[in-house]
């Protein structure tokens, strides 16, 4: 039974996916669905303004919403968040895609220490807990399995796997990652010899020439292993009767990245995982957040939209499975204004990317008109 009222706060996230996103859907027989969004950074307290604010979603001509997983402080999902979520948005014709933390489950990990990964820190040169799931463990696996069916059960129309999902170059120090790469790859990494240290730099990568060959088996085989993963989840998401869609977080920095790069630095490979079967490849622009850390001008955050927008681009290749997040609220959560809003998209489009998610906040929806005219595919 839905309730009427909601027992607990959770914030959420949602992420809106607008413009000629017409391919981020693999086609069917009816052909390919076209996505468009709102991404929410905190729901209104009350159920009443909850249920306006979702129908002011529907009526500014958006279609789908994603919201980060509510969970509960033993770090569980929040069932009764998320059926009250789903509700409201299938109930105003919308579709519901849920961000999902892959890895990053300290609670969980706290529980079950032996299913903790480890982590080189490039900076320090030790290493160090990290909080996440090590993905080489069978045990922490058929967890995340049961954790996506509990979650899929509530009718969910998608997921977009997390950015912890990924693993870094000194990601992978587990004992069942370690384990994995002696048996069965034959190889024991050593990441204070495989890491050189750059003193005026600290944290920087860079991989000394003689372990090259080793790094990269290190990487493929992280790589590899999410890949199976994330199959795995796939499968177990259908388990209640529906084909929700898949999503994979893509890093940008701002410089086109490589393909040898992803690989590197995220144990990404892109075109592996879309030949998998991954819907999309999203990617995040905190544009308004690193203007407020770094004290840049806006003039220079603005050239960082696009070049960001055109890395992610030009690592998917695919116009119809890029994702691209930008912010339309400031880091204070002011609502930006209409002229800041209509320059940034029209700055991440000239990327060719088909797919925009525009974060706003609770109390700052666009306007209907400014929302329908982004909100408008490209022809139309």
């Amino acid at each position: 039974m839905i309730l009427r009222s909601l027992r607990r706060l959770w914030v959420l996230s949602v992420i809106a996916v607008f413009g000629a996103a017409v391919a981020a859907w693999p086609a069917d027989a009816e052909g390919p669905s076209p996505v468009e969004a709102f991404y929410l950074k905190k729901m209104p307290a009350k159920y009443a303004s909850q249920e306006a604010y979702i129908s002011g979603i529907a009526d500014s001509g958006a279609n789908t919403v994603l919201a980060d997983l509510p969970l509960l402080p033993d770090g569980t999902p929040d069932t009764l968040g998320l059926s009250n979520l789903v509700y409201l948005v299938h109930r105003a014709k919308l579709k519901i895609f849920i961000i999902l933390p892959v890895r990053a489950l300290p609670h969980v990990v706290e529980a079950h220490p032996a299913w903790e990964d480890r982590s080189f820190d490039l900076a320090e040169r030790s290493v160090k807990p990290s909080d996440k799931i090590d993905l080489f463990n069978d045990e922490a696996v058929a967890y995340l399995r049961d954790y996506v069916k509990t979650v899929s059960a509530y009718a969910v129309d998608g997921f977009l796997l997390g950015p912890d999902v990924l693993y870094s170059p000194g990601d992978g120090m587990g004992k069942s990652a370690l384990k994995t790469a002696e048996s069965a790859k034959g190889f024991s990494p050593s990441p204070k010899k495989m890491f050189l240290e750059v003193k005026d730099a600290p944290g920087t990568l860079k991989v000394n020439k003689e372990y090259e060959e080793l790094f990269g088996k290190w990487q493929e085989m992280k790589r590899d292993r999410i890949r199976s993963v994330v199959e795995e989840l796939r499968t177990a998401s259908r388990a209640a009767g529906g084909s929700p869609r898949f999503g994979m977080p893509l890093p940008v920095t701002g410089t086109t990245m490589t393909s040898a790069d992803l690989l590197a630095h995220y144990a990404l490979d892109v075109t592996m995982m879309r030949n998998a079967g991954m819907d999309y490849f999203w990617s995040v622009i905190a544009y308004r957040d690193i203007m407020k850390q770094q004290n840049m001008p806006y003039r220079q955050a603005i050239e960082l939209v696009g070049r960001s927008a055109f890395a992610a681009m030009n690592a998917v290749k695919d116009v119809r499975q890029c994702l691209v997040v930008i912010q339309a609220s400031s880091a204070d959560g002011v609502s930006l204004s209409t002229a800041e809003i209509e320059e940034v998209v029209g700055i991440v489009r000239k990327s060719g990317t088909a797919g925009i998610a525009l974060q706003v906040t609770p109390l700052a929806l666009p306007s209907p008109v400014l929302a329908k005219k982004l909100f408008r595919l490209p022809g139309e």
